[in-house]
């Protein structure tokens, strides 16, 4: 055995004796002194979305022909083989519902389509365009210009593009960055 072995050997196999003290009736205080790793739970548990108001609004966006559209766009793009994932799913739906909030659009089975509609009647109209860059424009900057950028591309699948982009390229930050690179 090594010496970093034994005295790691010699760690685990000492006992501690405690002392009684008033606040505890101890009955035989003799322990390791390496005690066995107790593992906590760190998990934050979000609250889902559970209530009814939220969860119809969902599956009028689900039922809605012009997402499910961007869905089956989503299967055909980059080599996803037919399948989107529930992340891209949920998040899409949340940037509609977000985008629906923001605008005051009332949510039913067609609210989606009928918005996409408007754009291919009128495509010189600049309306949904200003509403998506102003909501693209909201704290956090991240988070709506990704939603921005899903908002997007659902008009681009029903094939009534925007004139419009939204930036998601970042300058990166510079604080923890070393200097030499």
């Amino acid at each position: 055995m090594t010496t970093e072995e034994e005295s790691l050997a010699f760690l685990i196999n000492q006992t501690q004796t405690m002392t009684p003290s008033p606040s505890t009736i101890p009955t035989s205080s003799v322990e390791p002194s390496i005690l066995a790793y107790k593992r906590f739970s760190t998990r934050i548990r979000h609250k889902k979305a559970r209530d009814l108001e939220t969860l119809q609004q969902k599956m009028l966006i689900m039922s809605d022909d012009a997402f499910v559209e961007y869905l089956n766009h989503l299967k055909t793009i980059r080599g996803n083989n037919g399948i989107v994932s529930t992340g891209s799913i949920h998040q899409s739906i949340s940037a509609v519902r977000q985008f629906f909030r923001f605008t005051g659009i009332e949510f039913s089975e067609t609210s989606l389509s009928k918005l996409v509609g408007y754009k291919k009647n009128n495509p010189n109209s600049r309306d949904i365009e200003s509403a998506l860059r102003a909501f693209s424009l909201e704290p956090p900057l991240k988070v709506s210009a990704d939603n921005g950028l899903r908002i997007l591309g659902i008009f681009k699948a029903n094939f009534a593009p925007l004139q419009l982009s939204i930036n998601t390229h970042f300058p990166p930050a510079t604080e923890n960055c070393p200097p030499d690179l």
